[in-house]
């Protein structure tokens, strides 16, 4: 941290001087102090996604009651990311309650989420309507998405063909200019910046009065990594974007340009055999491949038309052209694939009161333009989709979505049913979807001799939820018992082949079931002690496998069968109006278990090989955060698994061979400013 403390004793005095702090009873207007609402999408310019708009948000109990007292916003799952003191996406997502993140605990490192026992690899995520996963291999690339742009992140389970982490761009609702910065650092040789600058004029456009709103924002990234070969070399995004609007016709314009340089290594060698606790010594580690590296480099260009028929009816075009360079290279082998994907999709929305009826055309298709891993030419694959919605808010809610999906001519139909009823005191929701989940490329031509197909059309997915809140305050309590059935369902495998992995058919069905209960403290409060506790057990059943003849029903209770997470914290106003704290203490828990082994060639969750014996121990972490709101600005400073590394807890890891960071010390700052 010694280095470090030159730039953040800068940061602080360049704080402590640019921002004004108001005296006596002058009444001049502070540019620099934003209410974050200010910052929330202008949905003017972007048609409502059915999935976070209010009507739909209003069809879930909490939300609608979280509505009532704080604007809708639920601290666990609505943080804004440049906020938010998290170190990457996924860390941030693993604090909505029943969902646990395999946290590979390393900049730029594609870590695992998931929720109430769904595969990681079926996770999806979705940024401003589209779907945002590694082009070639399906996986949700939460490490690209544009952290420091995003507005609040939604969880939306059961309207898609998989759980989706759902976000969009986040626009100024203000005139004025407004700039955005953003700084991190820690001890660990991390440090990250975000820029960007946005301002909206009114101008004659086509003969009509109009507006033009530009945008543009840079993110960069390094680290060094606590393991050879784990560096963080470069990360950087580059958004741009261009908004026209005359009357009720609307058009955007943007583009998104990143890249990613990371070490990919294949997990820490234990320097004294037998002891695999050595693999927590720092000094002198050794890794297996340590000059392995992944890249990525990814262009997405979306343009997309708004036409308001009036006040109830609204109509987009919107198309995404996405262009996707990846490479995996080793002292041996080099694999890389260059992917294109273009997709048009049609919505259209009529909103009048509590009502909200939606229908949506899309249709996409993917090929690969260069390889250097297969023989032979591959197919294109197109994927088709069309649904209509309906959903209904109020003091009982019901909110319905239907519709077919085709890929590469295998066709399927979807449905998701959410009906809730809500008073002051207590809310009760119930839920259930059926759906395929969609395939990736890699999930049906493989990726050479590193990864072979053994089964392609995966089947149907059934969940079904019951979801109980109960808030007496200062008390509340979430209960939500569930039950996930996968039909034959396919998952990546390691094999005997060193760095191979197959997919294959379980050939029998899966049933995953368990409770989530999240018990809060005064959550609501402003300032003042508060508490939660979230928790969740489950258990998996492979319905009359035979684990001899079928080699997936080995791992039916792959990952932890239970896991927890405990906050406590003070909120405290030292001025009112210029110094909002917040001082929490977080801790995660976890027993023994078999989790899922990292594909270092492909970044994806796979099942370990047969008969593998590498146990995820059961521990702890604790963190120790600090959070302030300065006039506008945010700073945070965080001391992340300040046990590890102790007698009490000599190290931690929740993916095989990749220990999590010890005794980690970050510094953060997020500052608008409208100028």
């Amino acid at each position: 941290m010694t280095k470090h403390l030159p730039i953040v004793i800068a940061w602080s005095i360049l704080l402590l001087v640019f921002l004004p702090v108001q005296t006596g009873n002058a009444q001049v207007v502070d540019s620099t102090e934003i209410a974050i609402d200010s910052l929330r999408v202008d949905s003017t310019m972007i048609v409502p996604n059915p999935d976070t708009s209010d009507v739909a948000a209003a069809a879930q109990p909490g939300l609608l009651r979280q509505s009532r007292r704080s604007g809708g916003q639920d601290p666990d799952i609505t943080i804004y990311p440049p906020v938010s003191n998290a170190l990457e996406m996924v860390e941030q997502i693993s604090r909505i309650p029943g969902s646990f993140s395999y946290d590979l605990s390393t900049p730029g490192w594609p870590s695992f989420w998931t929720i109430r026992g769904r595969n990681p690899a079926a996770i999806g995520v979705s940024w401003d309507g589209f779907n945002f996963d590694e082009l070639y291999t399906g996986r949700p690339a939460f490490e690209l998405l544009p952290r420091g742009l995003l507005d609040t992140l939604q969880l939306d389970v059961g309207t898609a063909s998989s759980p989706t982490i759902r976000t969009v761009t986040r626009r100024s609702t203000s005139g004025a200019p407004l700039t955005e910065l953003a700084y991190r650092t820690s001890n660990k040789g991390m440090q990250y910046v975000y820029a960007s600058h946005s301002q909206q004029r009114n101008r004659t456009i086509l003969g009509r009065p109009g507006r033009i709103g530009i945008r543009a924002g840079y993110e960069g990234q390094k680290a060094d990594g606590e393991y050879p070969g784990s560096k963080l070399e470069r990360a950087r995004g580059v958004f741009t974007s261009l908004d026209l609007q005359s009357g009720r016709l609307g058009f955007e314009l943007s583009n998104l340009a990143s890249r990613r340089r990371v070490g990919a290594h294949g997990g820490v060698i234990a320097p004294v055999p037998g002891d695999p606790n050595s693999i927590y010594q720092r000094f002198g580690a050794l890794v297996f491949d340590q000059n392995a590296e992944r890249r990525i480099i990814r262009n997405d260009v979306t343009a997309t038309t708004v036409f308001d028929a009036n006040e109830e009816v609204s109509i987009s075009l919107s198309t995404r052209w996405t262009k996707q360079f990846f490479r995996y290279r080793n002292s041996s082998d080099t694999l890389q694939v260059r992917s294109r994907r273009s997709l048009v999709r049609l919505d259209t929305w009529y909103k009048k009161r509590a009502l909200l009826v939606g229908g949506h055309v899309s249709a996409s298709n993917e090929w690969i333009a260069d390889h250097s891993f297969l023989t032979g030419s591959l197919q294109d694959l197109s994927r088709y989709s069309a649904w209509l919605s309906f959903a209904r808010a109020g003091t009982f809610s019901v909110s319905l979505k239907g519709g077919a999906n085709s890929f590469d001519g295998n066709e399927s139909h979807s449905i998701a049913l959410r009906a809730g009823v809500i008073t002051d005191f207590v809310g009760l929701e119930i839920a259930g979807s059926r759906s395929v989940p969609d395939p990736a490329h890699l999930d049906t031509f493989g990726f050479g001799r590193f990864a072979t197909v053994a089964a392609r059309t995966p089947g149907y997915v059934t969940d079904s939820r019951v979801r109980l809140e109960i808030e007496l305050r200062p008390f509340s309590l979430s209960i939500t018992p569930f039950i996930l059935l996968e039909e034959n369902p396919r998952d990546w495998m390691n094999t005997a082949v060193a760095d191979s992995i197959v997919y294959r058919a379980s050939g029998r069905d899966r049933t995953t079931s368990g409770i989530s209960a999240k018990a809060g403290f005064r959550l609501q409060a402003s300032r003042g002690f508060y508490a939660s506790f979230d928790a969740t057990s489950l258990s998996r059943v492979f319905v009359g496998s035979d684990p001899v003849s079928n080699p997936l029903a080995s791992w039916e209770s792959v990952g932890p069968d239970r896991y927890a997470t405990a906050i406590a914290g003070l909120k405290y106003v030292l001025f009112e109006g210029d110094l909002d704290g917040n001082f929490y203490l977080r801790s995660r828990m976890w027993p023994d278990f078999t989790g899922y082994a990292l594909h270092r060639q492909t970044g994806l969750a796979v099942l370990p090989t047969v008969g593998s014996t590498e146990i995820v121990s059961k521990s702890a972490t604790l963190d120790v955060i600090v959070e302030a709101g300065v006039r506008g600005a945010t700073i945070f400073l965080s001391y992340e698994n300040v046990l590890s590394g102790t007698n009490l807890v000599i190290g931690n890891q929740l993916v095989a061979g990749y220990p999590l960071a010890q005794r980690r010390l970050r510094f953060g700052v997020f500052w608008p400013i409208l100028n």
